[in-house]
């Protein structure tokens, strides 16, 4: 089946879900009260089905990923994988900006020692079990792309050309992505804490000579 996630949206989308769900049993929507971000609602829409189903799917509705690797996603699933990325061949379907700033993000991520799948996104395949074990870390500031990477569950990795943006325009700013950026540095990087550290010391160190 499949579960949409409203996000405290304040538009017309959950009376949109709710007439499609009167047409279709496989539908179901979870309706957040608030707008409590991408990473939460996404773990939301997991902890949800996690006991009912041997895998769950997560995608964004502008359905810019492309499902029809899905299959591709079950094979390696039934092949022990217990995550599994979904991972755009290129860029080409960004603009100049986007595609730029996100090389920038990956390299960063990588410079600061933080560990994940480059040019992938939260398009990936979860079994039970490794829902299982996010839901035991108990994060409150969630990065997830680091996070299962971080569990050290078998994985594989699915290609796939990203399409274009049909409808409406993506929401996620520049402001958005540094925010995100930062979120994922301090959550599972040490670089931060020991350049403080050592800027510590040495002002530590310059105030006792100068004593």
């Amino acid at each position: 089946f499949c579960l949409f996630v409203n996000d405290g949206s304040n538009d017309a989308s959950l009376e949109i879900l709710k007439s499609r769900m009167a047409k279709c049993d496989s539908f179901q929507v979870l309706d957040l009260v608030a707008n409590a971000g991408h990473q939460n609602a996404i773990l939301a829409g997991m902890l949800a089905v996690w006991d009912e189903v041997d895998c769950a799917i997560t995608l964004d509705v502008d359905l810019q990923d492309d499902v029809s690797v899905v299959p591709k996603m079950l094979d390696a699933h039934a092949s022990g994988a217990e995550v599994v990325y979904g991972k755009r061949k290129e860029r080409i379907s960004d603009s100049w900006f986007k595609r730029n700033t996100a090389r920038a993000f990956y390299r960063l991520m990588t410079l600061m020692g933080v560990k994940l799948v480059p040019d992938h996104a939260d398009f990936r395949l979860m079994s039970r079990r490794a829902i299982s074990c996010l839901c035991e870390f108990g994060e409150r500031n969630l990065f997830l792309r680091a996070l299962i990477s971080n569990m050290g569950l078998p994985s594989e990795i699915v290609y796939y050309d990203r399409k274009e943006r049909s409808h409406g325009e993506s929401k996620y700013t520049l402001r958005k992505m540094i925010s995100f950026a930062w979120q994922g540095i301090t959550s599972f990087s040490i670089v931060p804490l020991s350049f403080i550290t050592a800027i510590g010391a040495f002002i530590f160190i310059v105030d006792c000579v100068l004593m």
